[in-house]
C-alpha cells in the first residue's frame, strides 16, 4: 500500500509538472491570491539605465520591451505580453493615462504592489518595484518617472520635470525621479534631476488574464495518473 502510494504521488507529480515549469525566476510568476480567470497587470524595474532626454515615448517602450523578451516575459501562458515605460512625458501623456488599471497589479516574481489604479497613485504601495526582468533585486536606485505620486506630470514652478522636458528659461533641463525602494509616494517622486544622467525605468505590461483551465488541466493530469497507477 505504501508503495503504491510512492507511486502514485510521483506520477501526480510528474503529471503537474509541466505545468508549473514556467514559475520560476525568470518569467511572470502566477501570483497566488488570484482566482482563476482574475486579470492582472505587471511591473518590473528595468535593469539598464538610461537618460531620458527624449519626450517621445517610442525609445522608451523599446527598452523595456526587449528587456522583457530577453528574460522571457513576453508571454504567458503562452499568450503574448506587451510592455510600455512607465512614466509623465513632457507634452505627452501622464503616467495615470498611459497606466491606469483596473485590477491587482504585482512584480515579476508574483508580490502584489497595488490593488488597482486608485491604490497605485494614492501615495503608498503594498511592495517596492524593485525587481528586474529576470527576477533579481538590484541594490536600491533612482527611477526616471517625471510624475508625482499621483501620476499626474511633475514640475517645479512653472518649469515641466516630466520626461524629456527641455527646461525653462532658469531652469536647466531636469525630471522627476523615485527610488525603487520606497513603499510611500517617493517611489515614483523623491527629488529632481538632471536628466541627462542615466538611471533606470519602472515598466508596465498589458493586462494578462489567470488561466482559467489550469487547476482543471492538473486535476486531469492527476486523474490520468491516478488511473494508470491502478492498471499496473
Amino acid at each position: 500500500m505504501q508503495t503504491r502510494k510512492r507511486v502514485l504521488a510521483a506520477a501526480a507529480a510528474m503529471a503537474i509538472s509541466p505545468l508549473l515549469g514556467s514559475w520560476t525566476k525568470g518569467a511572470i510568476t502566477t501570483p497566488a491570491d488570484l482566482n482563476p480567470g482574475d486579470p492582472f497587470y505587471v511591473m518590473f524595474l528595468s535593469s539598464e539605465p538610461i537618460a531620458v532626454t527624449d519626450p517621445d515615448p517610442t525609445s522608451y517602450n523599446q527598452m523595456v520591451s526587449g528587456e522583457a523578451a530577453t528574460a522571457g516575459i513576453d508571454t504567458y501562458n503562452s499568450l503574448p505580453v506587451t510592455w510600455q515605460a512607465f512614466g509623465s512625458f513632457d507634452g505627452g501623456q501622464s503616467a495615470i493615462d498611459r497606466f491606469n488599471p483596473n485590477a491587482p497589479i504585482y512584480r515579476v516574481d508574483g508580490v502584489r504592489i497595488a490593488d488597482n489604479a486608485a491604490d497605485l497613485y494614492d501615495g503608498s504601495i503594498q511592495n517596492p518595484i524593485d525587481v528586474q526582468p529576470d527576477g533579481t533585486t538590484p541594490l536600491s536606485s533612482a527611477v526616471w518617472t517625471g510624475s508625482f505620486s499621483d501620476g499626474t506630470p511633475a514640475f517645479s514652478g512653472n518649469d515641466s520635470k516630466a520626461i524629456g522636458s527641455a527646461g525653462g528659461p532658469d531652469l536647466v533641463p531636469g525630471a522627476e525621479f523615485g527610488e525603487s525602494e520606497a513603499i510611500d509616494g517617493q517611489w515614483t517622486a523623491a527629488a529632481t534631476f538632471f536628466n541627462t544622467d542615466p538611471a533606470p525605468i519602472y515598466a508596465f505590461s498589458s493586462q494578462i488574464p489567470e488561466p482559467a483551465t489550469l487547476g482543471a488541466a492538473a486535476g486531469l493530469m492527476l486523474l490520468a495518473a491516478q488511473r494508470k497507477v491502478r492498471r499496473k
